[in-house]
């Protein structure tokens, strides 16, 4: 049976169990788990509420075991690939196709800036008066005049978002297809700075490194961690800063020997990578509250209106000429 989501709430003066407690209760219930598979954590928050352990090879690759962080009981596996979410987003981010996709996505898209641009060009009125007619419905009118007033207003109401993520979209998918070509080609490298350290003494257990991650950083939900592996690694800890801005996400890096930062995303990225996460923001609608969102998915549903009533524009166009011709032949007859 799959643990619902989301959890119940625990009763009040509940403490979560910790890392080690999670750690512990996978390695008795997974046995053969490696510690590579253990390294990598999804921590609760706002947006995942369990401890999340995923299979990285062997048979049950992709298994993921969430534990309760309150009771901490373990779920069956969770083959998180057959989820409709899943899907969803491998169809958004690649038309389920792989790299190819990828590549076919960024194509669509950047024939459709220009699709965007030229439509701008024949809707721009030249008068006052076709400003209005243009942001308006006639009322009465016949059925191709009515869809050509709704395909003006579907295509100019929120007309810069749209451009904005089809031109992020493009820049995205250039960046990623060419493995970090624009981030090379500001930063002078794509390769992320490997830190290491010195191994000093025994490593501070995992639960005082991410409590003086909280203490330390109070308004950053801390999405998930990586454990160190060996002696010279260090704690990579994913974060999402609370509130509303843009660049929101990062990563911090501590020594697991002393506790301290040693690099603070947020602060210290390159201006390539925060460029790149700048745009990936502003793709997503990743700031501002719930009403961003509602305005990001309207955005997103817009092409469809205007695909539909621009097929239905152009197809009462050719009912027409096709009637036209047939008049005018009827005359010479």
């Amino acid at each position: 049976m799959r643990m619902q989501f989301p959890n119940p709430a625990p009763p009040q003066g509940t403490l979560q169990i910790t890392v080690s407690k999670a750690i512990s209760v996978i390695k008795k219930a997974q046995p053969d788990i490696t510690p590579q598979e253990l390294s990598h954590i999804t921590l609760p928050n706002p947006v995942t509420y369990y401890y999340m352990f995923t299979r990285k090879s062997g048979p049950l690759k992709g298994n993921a075991y969430l534990i309760d962080p309150y009771s901490a009981r373990i779920s069956p596996p969770q083959q998180l690939s057959s989820y409709f979410i899943a899907k969803v987003i491998s169809f958004h981010l690649n038309l389920m196709a792989g790299a190819k996709g990828v590549l076919a996505s960024g194509i669509f898209a950047f024939f459709a800036i220009f699709t965007l641009l030229s439509g701008l060009w024949l809707w721009w009125p030249s008068t006052m008066r076709q400003l209005k007619l243009r942001l308006s419905i006639k009322r009465h009118a016949p059925l191709r005049r009515t869809l050509t007033d709704l395909h003006n207003i579907f295509g100019i109401s929120l007309y810069l978002l749209l451009l904005l993520t089809t031109v992020t979209t493009v820049v995205m998918v250039y960046n990623s297809y060419t493995k970090g070509g624009l981030i090379k080609a500001i930063d002078g490298t794509t390769t992320e700075k490997q830190l290491s350290v010195v191994s000093k003494g025994k490593r501070l257990p995992d639960d005082v490194l991410i409590a003086r991650l909280h203490q330390q950083y109070p308004n950053f939900n801390i999405l998930f961690i990586d454990r160190p592996q060996h002696a010279t690694d260090v704690l990579r800890a994913r974060f999402e800063q609370k509130g509303y801005g843009l660049l929101r996400w990062g990563y911090l890096e501590m020594n697991p020997y002393s506790g301290n930062i040693l690099i603070d995303q947020d602060s210290t990225a390159p201006a390539g990578q925060k460029s790149m996460a700048l745009i990936t923001d502003l793709h997503a609608g990743r700031f501002g509250g719930i009403w961003v969102k509602v305005l990001y998915t309207v955005t997103g549903i817009m092409p469809l209106g205007l695909f539909i009533t621009g097929l239905l524009v152009w197809w009462k166009r050719k009912q027409a000429e096709r009637k036209a011709k047939i008049r005018r032949q009827q005359l010479f007859v």
